[in-house]
């Protein structure tokens, strides 16, 4: 619905004012904030209006948009645009700031070219609080115009359709949206009371919606909740939010996730990610969704390329570049996936995923050592609890069985306080070389719908399963059987 008042059809569409030449690749750097309240919490403000810009411009069409966790690397620093746009290879850099006063706030936006430095555009825009979303409106199609882009037919009639929200429904939407994006658990449950509080304010709000479903999927995703107490509430806001309006990439994108992770619907999690692509090709998180979902499948060459595609719209994302080397890793390419985390580690030495992949990795190498100072190293960075099914299983795997076995009972206490996945268990008791426990609780793993299941068919680490008939069973139940 943001959309819609960022983009707002209208004269521009007949009066264009085009930059020469038309500019195909932009980055819009994080809006600063400042003056009265410009705080922490209120950082919502230039954080929504980016993500918000972001958005709009990435559904058009010859038009390639860095994603927001790209950008967002550069957050708060002193910047030089031309710089920065050369090191992401992009035509123009849009930089800008938010300021706050008494009853009112002023934005500020400037197009500065990167091959030249110059600037190729920019405008001021003032208004009280409640006035956000028109000021997102003009800024948006004045830009657009500015940057000569084109839309057919079919995006016009999307964009058109949109409603403009309610000025504090929207507010609430970007808090929202700033606190998912900090991906904790935490986060997720501020950014679900308001997207609800969003909802409160307008129920015809479709963003809000897909705000939810996106919250709820990761929060089960992550193993933060059950997967089967949050993934059917990401169904249903999901659901609720392509009924507002089809044309949301965004609640596409969780629908697909939802389906591949939960209900194990392969065809029409294709068929959303997809859909959401042709929404929005621009949307560098539905090209990585949609490259999980390929890997599980065995399509590891589609999963390598989607993955590249996102690369291209998210350059500096870490969480990108580590599933470019669980890709490899589950396609047994394990030389090349030990080389392409360790970049990634290069870059980001506290990002955790990578080191918990890395040392999946090292394991199916037999450098028992090394993958186990990885996992001490997601201890260090993550926390005891994080690492415990990862030593166990390195342990076992070296032959330290009384380690392994300690690291276990460490598991099954840490699971009396806090939620604990069945196929963590089943991960243990298979690295322990205990088979008949090991499909106990892959058997508890199908019944709670796990989400590592979806990667049965091509995970390197249940390979000593893969003989016997009962894995083969396991393999239709999950639906994966070929």
């Amino acid at each position: 619905a943001a959309v819609a008042a960022l983009l707002g059809l209208g004269a521009w569409l007949r009066t264009p004012r085009p930059l020469r030449p038309r500019l195909e690749s932009l980055a819009v750097l994080p809006f600063g904030t400042s003056g009265v309240g410009a705080d922490a919490e209120a950082d919502y403000l230039g954080d929504g209006l980016t993500e918000t810009l972001i958005d709009g411009l990435a559904r058009q069409p010859g038009l390639r948009v860095m994603a927001r966790s790209t950008v967002f690397r550069y957050k708060g620093k002193a910047l030089e645009p031309a710089a920065v746009g050369r090191e992401l290879g992009v035509d123009a850099v849009l930089v800008g700031r938010v300021t706050q006063r008494p009853g009112g706030l002023t934005v500020d936006a400037e197009l500065v070219e990167t091959a030249s430095g110059a600037r190729a555009w920019g405008r001021r825009y003032s208004g009280s609080p409640g006035e956000l979303t028109a000021i997102e409106a003009r800024l948006g199609r004045e830009l657009v115009r500015a940057l000569d882009l084109e839309l057919d037919e079919a995006g016009r009639q999307r964009l058109a359709a949109r409603p403009v929200v309610d000025a504090e429904a929207h507010r609430l939407y970007l808090k929202g949206r700033y606190h998912w994006n900090r991906r904790t658990a935490d986060g997720f449950e501020a950014a679900v009371g308001y997207f609800q509080q969003a909802l409160d304010r307008d129920p015809g709000y479709a963003a809000a919606y897909a705000g939810l479903a996106d919250s709820y999927a990761l929060t089960g995703a992550f193993g933060f909740l059950p997967p089967g107490e949050a993934m059917p509430k990401a169904k249903a806001s999901a659901g609720r939010a392509l009924e507002l309006d089809e044309g949301l990439a965004e609640a596409h994108a969780s629908l697909g996730l939802a389906k591949l992770l939960y209900d194990w619907d392969w065809t029409e999690s294709e068929r959303q990610f997809r859909r959401a692509l042709d929404l929005q090709p621009g949307y560098a998180t539905a090209h990585h969704w949609y490259a999980e979902l390929l890997s599980a499948l065995g399509r590891p060459d589609e999963a390598l390329a989607q993955l590249k595609a996102a690369a291209e719209l998210d350059p500096l994302s870490p969480g990108n570049a580590t599933d470019r080397g669980r890709a490899l890793y589950f396609a047994r390419r394990h030389g090349e996936a030990a080389a392409q985390l360790e970049k990634v580690l290069q870059a980001e030495p506290g990002f955790v995923y990578a080191r918990v992949c890395l040392g999946l990795v090292l394991l199916e190498q037999e450098q028992y050592e090394a993958a186990l100072r990885q996992f001490d190293a997601v201890a260090r960075l993550a926390g005891e609890r994080h690492a415990l099914v990862l030593r166990a299983q390195a342990y076992a795997r070296a032959g330290q069985r009384a380690r392994a076995r300690r690291c276990q009972a460490a598991l099954v206490e840490a699971s009396a306080t806090g939620y604990v996945s069945p196929y963590s268990f089943a991960s243990v008791h298979l690295a322990l070389g205990d088979l008949d426990q090991a499909f106990e609780w892959l058997d508890r793993a199908v019944v709670e719908r796990s989400e590592w299941l979806v990667y049965l068919r091509v995970d390197p680490s249940v390979d000593p399963l893969r003989g016997d008939p009962r894995f083969a069973a396991l393999l239709r139940r999950v639906g994966l059987a070929q």
